[in-house]
């Protein structure tokens, strides 16, 4: 189940956006309960030794700025959304919305949340004008500085990934699937990682059904109650998954990351596959885990977009400001 959180929420205005871009309002409702398809855990997870951090719910502070400034957020909003088509046809989906924000405003105020105030958005090249008239320059957002990257095309979120390189530097980074919404906060995870801030750092979620995802392989059963064990392997897609805890799209990378991206080879589609470059951290022994405490959905179908309204939606009667930065309060 979702977890409190407080607040009020200001609607964002972007309607007259969306109406220049042919779309009409969508996903409006009253929440009539959990989707057996929504990504939340199944049972609350005991942490057992340091590489486990269940993470609570979002609140209205930010994290530690002065730990985590040397990170930048990395925010992945290419792609063709065919998954969203024939409406993905006008617009990029990280700017359709989800309940009273566009898309993109939720991995944004995440990372704020988490002190994570430097971001560079992935994105298509003919797209990145239309980001910039819904988010401006990132003020009003909580950004320090908000800057964009091209990707020509799909390649994979790890090529992806290699498209911000030059606007990264040797920082280690936070980066975050642009349709990936959560309703915890990061900020733990962000803050352990900036105290030493090399491997992999990955969260995991506890799903019904991980056919479709990243899915990790323990190297002992899972005990009810126990402790996490620990993750010996990542499948990517597996027919017969090992265990139903997936490696959703919160990652956080030393700065070698880039130099691991280039090292992995493509995958029978071509892409470049970002299992394939946490396996490679998980094979030297540099890649640790936490696991998500709360909801978490992928807003990349129809599905998942109405869904994650739906769950917005209803955190917002409790007082959640999830998807909003602290300064659109």
């Amino acid at each position: 189940m979702p977890r409190k959180a407080h607040g009020a929420s200001p609607s964002w205005e972007i309607s007259k956006f969306l109406s220049a871009q042919g779309l009409a309002r969508c996903f409006a409702g009253p929440i009539v309960g959990y989707s057996s398809t929504i990504r939340s855990p199944a049972r609350p997870l005991r942490r057992r030794g340091v590489d486990i951090l269940h993470l609570g719910s979002i609140g209205l502070g930010r994290g530690d700025a002065a730990v985590t400034a040397k990170l930048k957020g990395i925010i992945l909003a290419g792609g063709k959304g065919t998954r969203l088509d024939p409406v993905t046809r006008v617009v990029n989906k990280h700017l359709l919305p989800i309940y009273d924000a566009p898309m993109v405003a939720y991995p944004i105020a995440a990372l704020v949340e988490a002190g994570v105030d430097d971001i560079v958005v992935v994105t298509n090249p003919q797209d990145i004008a239309d980001f910039r008239s819904v988010l401006g320059d990132g003020s009003a957002l909580g950004l320090s500085s908000l800057a964009f990257a091209e990707q020509q095309q799909a390649g994979g979120i790890a090529d992806a990934l290699l498209c911000a390189e030059d606007l990264v530097g040797d920082q280690p980074i936070c980066v975050v699937l642009g349709d990936n919404i959560l309703s915890s906060t990061v900020a733990p995870m962000v803050k352990r990682f900036a105290g030493n801030p090399v491997g992999a750092r990955l969260l995991l979620a506890e799903v019904h059904d991980p056919h479709g995802l990243g899915v990790v392989r323990f190297e002992t059963p899972l005990v009810a109650g126990g402790g996490l064990p620990r993750v010996i392997e990542i499948l990517e897609k597996p027919s017969t998954p090992p265990s139903r805890h997936a490696v959703i799209g919160v990652y956080l990378y030393g700065p070698d990351v880039f130099a691991v991206c280039r090292s992995v080879q493509p995958s029978a589609r071509g892409e470049l596959e970002i299992t394939a470059v946490n396996s490679a951290y998980l094979a030297k022994g540099a890649c640790s885990f936490d696991v998500i405490d709360g909801w978490w959905t992928d807003a990349g179908t129809f599905e998942g977009l109405h869904e994650a309204a739906t769950l917005v939606a209803f955190e917002r009667k409790r007082g959640s400001r999830i998807g909003l930065s602290r300064a659109a309060g």
